[in-house]
């Protein structure tokens, strides 16, 4: 085999050095930021370290809040492995054509009470639709007279 024919890689492209405006913005934008929040972080453990008679803090409330800061990432979390899980039960039950016995019950529940809402909610809105249209009846009947009344008079 001939040298001549041998493929050398190219060389790689040197990536530009970052410009000192970029250096800036990449210091006010990312570390500034970032080093203020961890700077709040510890404070915080600090404070709450201390003892409450001299900082005058409630650490059961902030336990409660805490609680709450923790538990909030989880949700969506949980709502996606809920989501999934349903979706699992509900196409087992189509491909295998079954149900299982409580399934039935609450669907049952739930639809006796997606007919109560109807219902109720159809009572509550009758009264508003009535008046709708009396309303849309009377404000045509005196848009038609008053055209007529018009065009008697310029008669």
């Amino acid at each position: 085999m001939n040298q001549n024919n041998i493929l050398l890689p190219a060389p790689a492209e040197k990536k530009p050095a970052l410009s000192t405006n970029r250096r800036k913005q990449l210091f006010w934008m990312i570390w500034v930021p970032l080093i203020f929040a961890i700077l709040l972080v510890l404070a915080a453990a600090v404070l709450i370290c201390l003892p409450p008679a001299t900082t005058n803090i409630n650490t059961g409330s902030l336990s409660s809040l805490s609680f709450v800061w923790v538990f909030t990432p989880a949700i969506p979390a949980l709502l996606v492995l809920i989501a999934l899980t349903g979706a699992v039960v509900y196409f087992l039950a189509k491909f295998l054509g079954i149900l299982p016995g409580f399934f039935h019950k609450i669907q049952f529940y739930f639809n006796f009470g997606a007919n109560k809402i109807k219902k109720y909610a159809d009572k509550i809105a009758a009264p508003v639709i009535t008046v709708k249209s009396h309303q849309a009846s009377a404000s045509r009947l005196i848009n038609i007279t008053r055209k007529r009344l018009q065009t008697n008079k310029k008669n």
